[in-house]
């Protein structure tokens, strides 16, 4: 089986400038991002996943239902704008604060790995040691130390 290195890719403040925009279709992408994106899978054929702490849902600031609204046309709009496509998403809803105990620990809110250990399982054939996380935040950072893994912080 021929092993294919992932690029983990952060949402909010690293492909997004605007978290949860008023309108659906109002997306701010950072078009440098989305061509580094595009680099790294025509060189070496990355596997792209999609990774994002979001736990507004759990503190009860936004509906499920509306964020699997927004992350529809989300992935509509990269995919017809921009001809970018993910292999996966992988999403933490868990807060600490979270009305519910039983979304307050995880082992996936980044910068654990719980999320990174999610692809691996789903994807047999991840070359994890040459993976890179791309974010913009220390729990970005952190999470690709606790792995040893290349950062690319984006600003």
């Amino acid at each position: 089986m021929k092993l294919r290195p992932a690029l983990y890719i952060d949402k909010d403040g690293t492909l997004l400038e605007n978290e949860y925009p008023d309108y659906f279709s109002d997306f701010k992408f950072k078009e440098k991002v989305i061509q580094l994106i595009k680099d790294f899978k025509s060189k070496d054929n990355y596997y792209l996943f999609l990774i994002s702490n979001q736990p507004d849902i759990m503190l009860g600031k936004v509906k499920y239902s509306h964020f699997l609204r927004y992350m529809s046309n989300f992935l509509r709009v990269l995919k017809n704008n921009y001809n970018l496509e993910f292999d996966d998403i992988f999403i933490c809803l868990h807060h600490e604060k979270a009305k519910s105990k039983k979304w307050r620990k995880c082992n996936c809110r980044k910068p654990k790995i719980g999320l990174i250990e999610q692809s691996l399982i789903k994807y047999e054939n991840i070359d994890l040691k040459n993976s890179i996380i791309i974010g913009d935040t220390w729990r970005d950072r952190d999470l690709a130390k606790n792995l040893n893994l290349k950062f690319i912080c984006i600003k």
